[in-house]
């Protein structure tokens, strides 16, 4: 449907004053009913409103409604979305919720069966505001949608860049698209789901896909500049939302059911297994350990697993060698056996962490000093088991992208960035399944969740940690920075998009070294270990999730481990 933008199709609200467009099968005021216009403008709570109107577009915060043109929307949606004419990022969302819920909803021709509706608002036709050259990231006009949903609703908004050009009513190569998460606004303190009609979502007018930085390397904050390439301009730009039944209550029980799912809020300890028929971690309990042998230990990081962090270097054969890393490990040095802690990395703490890790191991000690590897968040839990799980005689760690501190925690706005940065450096269904819940839910809300609080600096456990020691165990860090020759993507607009999104979160992140979450300077914190008397840290150009097996060498790693 298509909706001119002008004052004529705007509507007020009677509640703040605010005006908008109404989006949907009716988008005139003469076609709405009182009913409607009374739900709309919040005058009732009537739930029984037509089914036409979906949702609204205004500006936020009483801002003057930038846009010009006219605006391309969903009637009501489509329930039978294609690669062929979604693209496939939208279908993999799709799956992602589908994967996300209980599978009753999802089995076709059942009468509990519930479709996933694609809803569409396409900017292809709209001219965005000017926003001149050097702006910074809090700069960025801001629009406001609002999505109706009943109580046993949940959304998901997301930006989707694709190719102008098209074979029919079809996408000319649906594989290369880009999209970028968008999180709704709190709905209440408890982050109740089940006791709302609407969802508020601010917008910016300009997403990281239309973002360049004006200088790179120059003066703090980054600044940035719309993007009007070639590139960008054989593309176009809509918003896409999914509507969807789910079990609803808060936020957080919502996300735990997710993460339960997936199998991401379980503790196993795991035991690396070096046999001629193949090479693999089984679960194992103290009975299977050998607490006399020289022992390294793995943690792995946040939405991931022990195959998910470091699968690289017991799947993947070192380059020139039949071996893998962990075979060569074992092979070189006097490490006897290789463990690895899978443990749940949103709801627990790091304390809750080293109980799970403590009540598998009983009250046994490692004779031996022990080596740790810990990613990511993985790093906060080495520090943690080395200052107060004695028995584990953790005496030497390296941390490779330690989240010793992750800006998106603390800097407002910002975690919609962290999950399409994660959207595109995560690989495997359960971290995506994981990935796309909690883009359905308020910054707020993810901030409360204990796992990631933990890497936040002004956690006071976080804080805590740092002020223990000095220990006696030495650290090796390693960390990352990105770099344009990483970005190595053959199809068009994800190249754009990796490009783009790097340009934001510099400017999010107030800082030109990073690895796309976490800072260098951050990566590097050492506290409460004491940095090794011989080694030295190790930097490399990575993005977050590329270091095992891609950008940190095996020779590097293998320096690092071994003292």
């Amino acid at each position: 449907m298509r909706l001119r933008i002008s004052p004529r199709n705007m509507l007020t609200s009677n509640k703040d004053g605010e005006s908008f467009l109404p989006l949907g099968e009716y988008t005139s005021k003469k076609r709405l009913t009182r009913k409607d216009l009374r739900f709309i403008q919040r005058q009732s709570a009537e739930r029984n409103r037509k089914k036409g109107i979906w949702g609204t577009l205004g500006s936020w915060d009483h801002q003057p409604f930038l846009l010009k043109g006219t605006l391309l929307c969903s009637s009501h949606g489509s329930v039978a979305s294609s690669v062929a004419h979604s693209g496939e990022s939208t279908l993999q969302e799709i799956q992602a919720i589908r994967e996300g819920r209980p599978q009753y909803l999802n089995q076709p021709g059942q009468p509990d069966s519930e479709p996933v509706i694609e809803r569409y608002l396409s900017l292809e036709q709209v001219t965005l505001p000017d926003c001149g050259q050097g702006f910074t990231a809090d700069e960025i006009p801001m629009l406001r949608l609002t999505v109706f949903v009943a109580a046993d609703e949940g959304a998901l908004v997301f930006y989707q860049r694709m190719s102008k050009k098209k074979k029919g009513d079809m996408l000319a190569d649906p594989t290369d698209t880009s999209i970028e998460y968008l999180l709704p606004e709190p709905t209440d303190d408890q982050h109740q789901c089940h006791q709302r009609d609407r969802l508020h979502y601010r917008i910016p007018a300009y997403p990281a896909t239309g973002l360049v930085l004006s200088e790179e390397g120059g003066a703090l904050p980054p600044r940035l500049s719309t993007q009007t390439d070639d590139d960008i301009a054989a593309t176009k730009l809509v918003l896409k939302v999914l509507i969807f039944k789910r079990q609803n209550s808060t936020s957080a029980d919502i996300l735990r059911r997710v993460a339960d799912r997936v199998g991401l809020v379980k503790h196993n300890l795991l035991l690396w297994q070096n046999q001629q028929q193949g090479y693999y971690f089984t679960d194992v309990t103290a009975e299977d350990i050998d607490f006399d042998r020289k022992t390294l230990l793995l943690l792995h990081g946040t939405f991931s697993s022990t195959r998910g962090t470091y699968g690289n270097l017991f799947e993947k054969p070192v380059a020139g060698s039949n071996q893998v890393f962990l075979e060569q490990l074992l092979a070189q040095t006097d490490f006897e056996q290789i463990l690895a802690f899978d443990h749940d990395t949103l709801f627990s703490t790091l304390e809750q962490n080293a109980a799970q890790l403590q009540d598998i191991l009983g009250k046994r000690c490692f004779s031996q000093p022990v080596t740790a590897l810990g990613f990511s968040r993985g790093a906060l839990l080495l520090k943690y088991l080395a200052v107060h799980c004695p028995n584990l005689n953790i005496q030497h760690g390296v941390t490779v992208a330690a989240a010793n501190e992750v800006g998106y925690l603390t800097l407002p706005r910002t975690l919609a960035t962290f999950c399409s940065a994660m959207r595109l450096l995560t690989l495997g269904s359960a971290p995506l399944t994981m990935l796309n819940a909690l883009a359905q839910h308020s910054e707020r809300a993810l901030q409360q969740l204990p796992g990631l609080q933990m890497m936040s600096k002004l956690n006071t456990e976080n804080q805590a940690l740092r002020a223990q020691g000095p220990l006696t165990t030495t650290l090796v860090t390693v960390s990352g920075t990105f770099d344009s020759s990483l970005i190595r993507e053959q199809r068009l607009l994800r190249r754009i998009g990796a490009r783009t999104l790097h340009a934001l979160i510099s400017a999010l992140l107030v800082s030109w070294r990073h690895d796309w979450v976490v800072t260098e300077t951050a990566q590097q914190i050492i506290a409460p270990c004491q940095p090794h008397p011989v080694k030295q840290p190790t930097q490399v150009k990575s993005r977050h999730t590329s270091y095992f097996g891609q950008q940190l060498s095996e020779s590097d790693l293998f320096n690092a481990l071994y003292p």
